[in-house]
């Protein structure tokens, strides 16, 4: 998962930086940063809350190759989003839910 940081601290340093390279900075830098600064601010911003789920069963089954070397096993669905998976991983790829151990009550 992604790291989380604090949108308003982050803004804060940036505009420290700017601050202290005033008169080297090109005005199409700065035009630059103060563009991707409005645009973060436009963003949802994400729950810092790491939600948990587990992995269901689909009851569908997948196979590949065939004779010996075959491999086969069952789909599992994310209990959360419904994001469907070959394979059990820790962390959902689709709404990054901690999949390991029990899920939220």
């Amino acid at each position: 998962m992604d790291k989380q940081i604090d949108l308003n601290s982050f803004i804060e340093r940036v505009n420290i930086v700017i601050g202290f390279a005033d008169g080297d900075l090109s005005e199409d830098f700065k035009n630059g940063v103060e563009f991707a600064v409005d645009m973060m601010k436009s963003h949802p911003q994400a729950d810092p809350k790491i939600r948990k789920g587990i992995w269901k069963e689909t009851g569908e089954y997948w196979s590949e190759g065939c004779g010996m070397g075959e491999s086969y096993g069952c789909y599992y669905a994310c209990n959360l989003c419904g994001y469907i998976m070959r394979y059990k991983t820790p962390f959902c790829s689709n709404c990054g839910a901690d999949m390991r151990g029990e899920q939220d009550e």
